[in-house]
């Protein structure tokens, strides 16, 4: 996940909103890298997230780098009251139906500007889902086709492609409100 923000243009002055930062599996490596009060963090589970402080960075970080969280299950960044440079959504719409992933995707554009690039995964499948359950779908895995995830994107009023870079299961997707950004990558 860093390297992808990295070669994407991360620098320690951007803004970066982890979407499900859980145990901080990316937070442990972007909290020391960004300059204070650029990293935040979504996850509904406040254990994970002191679990990765007290196993991976220590709590004295905390006074230092400002990091700030949300325990919170509806997407609502805006609760943040920024403009992020980076959103990451490792393995998020990995489990939420389709609907859902439109809800999150409209959460999401709040608090991006046309400068936000959203980096998410997805696992890609040849047919079109069906018999998933509303809402979110953990621990179960949801694959869309290729043009599902476009009209997920389209329907949030997102543009969206494919990033080729290397997942064991899933597949990359970059997406911004700026047409000519998602053009300039690749």
């Amino acid at each position: 996940q860093l390297e992808i923000l990295s070669y994407l243009g991360l620098r320690e002055y951007h803004k970066v909103l982890d979407l499900g930062c859980g145990s901080l599996r990316l937070g442990r490596l972007l909290i020391p890298l960004l300059l204070p009060d650029n990293y935040y963090g979504i996850d509904p589970n406040k254990e994970l997230i002191v679990e990765g402080f007290k196993n991976e960075l220590g709590f004295d970080i905390q006074s230092i780098k400002r990091p700030k969280f949300l325990y919170v299950s509806d997407f609502s960044a805006e609760q943040f009251g920024v403009h992020f440079s980076y959103i990451m959504a490792q393995s998020i719409f990995t489990h939420t139906s389709y609907d859902l992933g439109v809800y999150a995707l409209k959460k999401l554009m709040k608090v991006m500007n046309e400068e936000t690039i959203l980096v998410a995964s997805f696992i890609e499948n040849y047919k079109s889902c069906e018999d998933i359950e509303p809402g979110w779908n953990y621990p179960k895995c949801i694959a869309y086709t290729n043009a599902d995830i476009h009209s997920m994107f389209n329907d949030a009023g997102l543009y969206a492609k494919t990033f080729n870079y290397p997942h064991p299961r899933q597949n990359w997707w970059v997406a911004s409100t700026n047409l000519s950004m998602i053009n300039s990558l690749s």
